[in-house]
C-alpha cells in the first residue's frame, strides 16, 4: 500500500483497499511517508438534531 508522484498529493492521502479493515487502509504525505491513523470505533447518533 503506498502512493506514487502520479497520483494527486494533497497534503494527507488516505488509502483503503478491500476488505476494509484496520490493516488494508493508510495514511501518506506527499513525500508518501505513512502517517498515524487513528481509527475510532463509533457509531453516529440515530438521529441528528435539526
Amino acid at each position: 500500500m503506498g502512493v506514487s508522484k502520479t497520483d494527486d498529493l494533497h497534503e494527507v492521502i488516505f488509502v483503503g483497499i478491500p476488505p476494509w479493515d484496520i490493516d488494508t487502509f493508510g495514511a501518506f504525505d506527499r513525500a508518501g511517508q505513512a502517517q498515524d491513523v487513528t481509527i475510532l470505533d463509533i457509531e453516529p447518533p440515530e438521529k441528528y438534531p435539526q
